[in-house]
This record gives C-alpha cells, structure tokens and sequence, in this order.
C-alpha cells in the first residue's frame, strides 16, 4: 500500500516541491515492511544556458532493497538522507551538460553500526531529439 501527498510552486526562473510518501510492503501474513520518505527538491534558472538544482530526500526507515537499487545503492541496514546537487548547462538548445555531486549520510542501524556515507560525482549527458 502506497499513499503519498506532494505540494509544488513553479515560476519562471524557480521551481521547488516537496513530497512525503508511506509504503507498507507485505511480506507474509504477519510480517509488513514500511518505507517512509520524505523530499524537498529546488530548481533554478541563472541564464538562458545554466541553472542549478539540488534535492534532499530523507528515509524514515532502511530500505530492505536499497542494496539492489543499479545506479545507486543504499546500505539496507540504516535509515539515510540523500543530498543532490548540480549544475544543468546547456551549450545548445535541447542539449544539457550536468555535473552533479551524490551523497548519502546514514544514520546508526539497530545493531549499533553506523554504515560508512557515501560521495558520488556524475555528469549527465542530456540530448533531446525529434
């Protein structure tokens, strides 16, 4: 079961959200596994070539599949905030150039570790064609 609620403002030169979702996964006839998480994002427009943007997603609970997540694992184990930063260039129209910093801070698990964070830096190669 999913329920979610999202609240959003988009302008011109700005553009911000925030999201809270609930997910009750069942597992069996007496097991459930909740995920709760809740996101802020902000986008910005500089100039007609750049603008920036960063987001910040905060879990309630561990993600029991956040170790199988391809582009971006998570430590199952603990509860994170996940940062997101970058810069979107676009040198000509429909395409972008992103470089962007990732990094998950995680927070004691119940057996008392507290997993080590993790920093990724990306670029994204954006091309829209017809």
């Amino acid at each position: 079961y999913t329920w979610q609620a999202f609240l959003g403002y988009a302008a011109k030169q700005i553009q911000a959200g925030i999201q809270y979702a609930d997910q009750t996964r069942e597992k069996s006839e007496d097991t459930n596994e909740k995920l709760r998480v809740a996101s802020i994002f902000l986008t910005g427009v500089i100039s007609e070539q750049f603008s920036i943007f960063g987001r910040v997603d905060k879990t309630f609970d561990p993600n029991p599949k956040g170790d199988d997540i391809a582009f971006i694992p998570f430590d199952p184990t603990a509860k994170s905030t996940f940062f997101v930063a970058g810069l979107d260039w676009q040198p000509v129209k429909g395409v972008s150039i992103i470089p962007n910093i990732e990094f998950i801070k995680y927070e004691e698990n119940s057996d008392g570790v507290t997993p080590k964070n993790d920093l990724i830096s990306r670029v994204t190669f954006f091309w829209k064609f017809k």
